[in-house]
């Protein structure tokens, strides 16, 4: 069961490896000002620390966004019952995604415009170019 505190009792992780770009966090924070009830659905996932608070496991950048947008407190779920092997294992398949999207689904029955707002990206398809070789040594020109 998810408790509220103060963002000022937490601590993002150190050792969380994960990043976001600069186009992905403005949209982050966009999303958590226009969606704010999704914060109760999935609330970030903290253990008590030695030296008092909380130390992030899951939602390090929804903190860092919480932070910038100016929000005072966040719901959070404790894994203090969790070894520090559970505790660094979670912290790497909270980041795993399995699975993949179904592109044709999306493009055929979601918004398009609605799902880039909400941060769904797909790579760009590259254009082939047409490349000739160099007809005395067969290097790409």
């Amino acid at each position: 069961m998810a408790k509220w505190v103060k963002l000022t009792e937490i601590r993002p992780n150190a050792n969380n490896p994960r990043q976001i770009s600069a186009d992905d966090f403005a949209l982050l924070k966009r999303s958590l000002m226009q969606f704010p009830e999704m914060l109760t659905a999935r609330p970030l996932v903290c253990y008590t620390s030695d030296m008092g608070g909380y130390v992030i496991l899951g939602g390090n950048q929804r903190y860092r966004a919480l932070c910038d947008i100016g929000a005072e407190e966040v719901p959070i779920v404790l894994a203090d019952d969790w070894t520090a092997q559970q505790r660094d294992e979670f912290l790497i398949k909270d980041n795993t995604h399995y699975g993949k999207w179904d592109t044709e689904m999306l493009a055929n029955e979601w918004d398009a415009v609605e799902l880039a707002e909400w941060g769904l990206h797909f790579p760009e398809k590259e254009e082939k170019e047409e490349k000739e070789s160099c007809p005395t040594c067969g290097k790409i020109i």
